[in-house]
């Protein structure tokens, strides 16, 4: 299930090809990019970069707009009972994954639902990127020194309606767009 890449013209894949930059889908949940992030980085072809491009929703850009996020984020990793900040992985020291030192990027908040409101703290009422793979792949690239870069095209406002504004708003990724900033 990929209508991401319904819109991904033969030009933009040829183009891809030529320039040795290969597709490889993961499928959806954090789990499932984790896998496929941690086989292409432990595979028998070795690869110095990995970008993720997919669609996101957003309580703080419009549905239309292209992010580059710099920050990732697990918005479901909840265990205050324990005594852990929102957002905090027990035994890391930020709930941040940071690239390319662009600490004040937008952040990706990354959870296995489409609402990201359900997620929503006090100090965090709203979220710039809500998706379900992105800080998984962030995590794997960090751990493999793999440089890590994402594409988050904007869907859906990752609220009751998103599946709705999904499929209206799936085939809009801009592809070229993308592929031109790739290969720059």
């Amino acid at each position: 299930w990929t209508p991401e890449l319904e819109n991904l013209s033969d030009t933009d894949r040829q183009r891809l090809l030529d320039n040795n930059i290969e597709i490889k889908v993961t499928g959806v949940g954090k789990i499932n990019a984790t896998i496929a992030a941690s086989a292409v980085c432990s595979g028998w072809k070795y690869y110095r970069r990995i970008i993720n491009v997919g669609t996101a929703g957003s309580h703080t850009y419009d549905v239309g707009s292209l992010v580059k996020p710099t920050n990732f984020a697990q918005r479901d990793m909840r265990v205050e009972t324990f005594g852990f900040p929102s957002f905090l992985t027990p035994g890391e020291e930020s709930p941040f994954i940071t690239i390319r030192g662009k600490e004040d990027g937008p952040t990706c908040w990354t959870g296995d639902n489409a609402n990201g409101y359900a997620e929503t703290t006090e100090q965090h009422p709203t979220f710039d990127v809500v998706e379900m793979e992105a800080y998984a792949i962030a995590k794997v690239c960090r751990e493999n020194n793999r440089e890590f870069i994402a594409y988050k095209y904007i869907s859906d406002k990752a609220g009751v309606d998103a599946k709705e504004e999904f499929e209206e708003n799936v085939s809009g990724i801009p592809w070229t767009q993308i592929i031109d900033e790739i290969l720059a």
